[in-house]
């Protein structure tokens, strides 16, 4: 089963649809893209041995931003935050206690949401801002006297040895593939095949919405307050 993301809109309704599809054998599919844009994939080498590149990952900061679409806490983070939250869940372990949270409202709604955590020596933050000057999404990683920054999804620059080389997706590429869903598709299609889902996929999905669920519980919580 395919969904596209969110699951649903809390982190126990998640949970419990996850169970229900290992219980009954069938893959249950989460359509996060970002995880697959391959402008990124070709170039960050986060997930491979650090013993055969000498580069871990240091920091990886995605920043997702709208004009002037404040909203209410669960459809501003389940609806639109979710996409840069998960982006910095990379390893699937990502809880609220670790989590350092910046929220700004304005009458009543939430305008901006901030979150920043650390694993092991890697910094990890995601940033959305829904009163941003125009809509635009941008990302930048870190490793050892090396830096990338995306500005979308198609063309970046890599900086290395104070020299900046231009990065980009050939000039056909179509939207479907620089946006990730193509290659979204085919790791689908390759579910269907196997009839499973690799557990630290699983892992990931149900750490992404119950982090976004908890972060919902907060920023409530927070504007109450004022």
């Amino acid at each position: 089963m395919f969904v596209d993301k969110p699951v649903a809109p809390s982190g126990a309704d998640v949970e419990t649809l996850f169970n229900l599809a290992e219980q009954h054998q069938t893959p249950l599919f989460v359509g996060f893209n970002r995880r697959y844009l391959p402008l990124l994939n070709t170039h960050l080498n986060d997930q491979r041995p650090e013993d055969e590149l000498g580069t871990p990952l240091l920091s990886l900061r995605w920043e997702k931003h709208r004009h002037a679409l404040p909203d209410a806490p669960r459809r501003f983070i389940f609806d639109d935050f979710i996409h840069p939250l998960d982006s910095i869940n990379v390893h699937g372990d990502m809880s609220i206690d670790d989590l350092d949270v910046f929220a700004q409202f304005g009458e009543g709604l939430l305008g901006r949401l901030d979150v920043r955590w650390h694993r092991d020596n890697s910094l990890f933050e995601a940033s959305m801002n829904r009163q941003y000057g125009a809509t635009k999404e941008t990302i930048a990683v870190a490793y050892r006297n090396e830096c990338y920054f995306f500005d979308g999804f198609t063309r970046g620059e890599r900086m290395q040895d104070n020299v900046i080389t231009q990065l980009a997706l050939p000039d056909w590429t179509g939207m479907q593939a620089s946006k990730g869903f193509e290659a979204m598709l085919t790791h689908w299609f390759e579910v269907v095949g196997a009839g499973w889902v690799e557990t630290a996929l699983t892992q990931r999905n149900v750490s992404t919405h119950w982090t976004a669920d908890d972060l919902v519980v907060y920023c409530d919580a927070l504007r109450d307050s004022d």
